[in-house]
């Protein structure tokens, strides 16, 4: 009788435990789907691949000075779908008329098809880490090309300020004046982009019917007490960074590297209220993460820069 009621309340713990055990990989397969979904409705935000988005671009000083000095130069619209071996590609004209053709995948990521050569290359992968890499090359000119990754930008631009943006820097190490930074907002895709040729931000868009238009500061708004932002970034050897004051005081500039030890101090005075950039120079630092602390007496602001070489 023991042993039958044994057996028996050992089949129950089974029973239980394999019920315990469908359950939680029920649950995980669901939870891992939604968190699936999140992640690609996160990427795929960072460029609305859209038939009638359109993003008008102006160029502007480098850096950008305040109010904003701009020509408007052009726009990037979306066109009506082509196919090329079963697989639909969304036209995007770019200001020289050329147009280029991508795809995004489930996952948010870009893809860039080339009709000469007919080949489908990753192009922009927003599905990377915050300082990551991929690889590139570029079949019409046998470009080896190391793209970067940054997340969790700024941008300033006329058409307004942007938070939670990602930066994919292209770059032929081997090859001068060939690298092209490009700046993505979510919810609105192409914010920024320059290279050695051209520098352009985001006058206005048309993103899903919704119009994005240049931004227009209320009277008296100043913004953060201390808001810091650095151009370029990634940066070879020389980057600008570039701060806007509330209200005047003294600032000192320390920059860090990865693991905390001051490198260089480039600041220590007082400045007045507004906008102020000052250069700095790395040419005998190795590559990798650095950090730029800025502070005041009432305040400080942290800005992240990857260096590569």
């Amino acid at each position: 009788m023991e042993a039958s009621l044994l057996r028996k309340r050992s089949h129950t713990v089974i029973a239980r435990s394999l019920t315990l055990i469908c359950f939680c990989l029920c649950t995980g397969s669901l939870l891992l789907a939604v968190s699936t979904r999140a992640q690609t409705t996160d990427a795929a935000d960072y460029f609305p691949l859209n038939v009638g988005n359109e993003w008008v671009l102006a160029t502007i000083s480098d850096p950008p000075g305040e109010p904003f000095d701009t020509t408007v130069v052009g726009s990037l619209e979306v066109l009506d779908p082509v196919t090329f071996g079963n697989v639909a590609y969304f036209p995007l004209e770019d200001l020289d008329d050329t147009a280029r053709h991508y795809r995004q995948d489930d996952t948010g990521r870009v893809w860039r098809y080339f009709p000469e050569s007919e080949d489908e290359l990753l192009w922009f992968d927003f599905t990377r880490q915050d300082s990551s890499s991929y690889k590139v090359v570029d079949p019409m000119y046998g470009f080896t090309m190391t793209v970067f990754v940054r997340r969790g930008l700024t941008a300033d631009t006329p058409a307004g300020h942007f938070e939670a943006c990602v930066g994919l820097f292209f770059d032929d190490p081997d090859v001068a004046d060939e690298e092209m930074y490009y700046i993505f907002a979510p919810g609105v895709g192409l914010v920024r982009r320059y290279g050695a040729w051209t520098n352009e931000v985001l006058y206005t868009a048309t993103i899903d019917g919704r119009v994005v238009t240049p931004s227009e500061k209320p009277e008296g708004h100043v913004g953060p007490a201390l808001r810091a932002t650095n151009f370029p970034n990634p940066f070879r050897q020389t980057t600008v960074l570039s701060f806007r004051l509330a209200q005047p005081g003294f600032v000192t500039l320390t920059i860090y590297d990865a693991l905390g030890r001051t490198v260089a101090t480039g600041l220590a005075e007082h400045r007045g209220a507004g906008r102020h950039t000052l250069r700095w120079e790395a040419p005998l630092l190795p590559a990798g993460v650095y950090y730029a602390q800025l502070r005041t007496p009432a305040t400080q602001a942290s800005v992240k820069m990857l260096l590569v070489k």
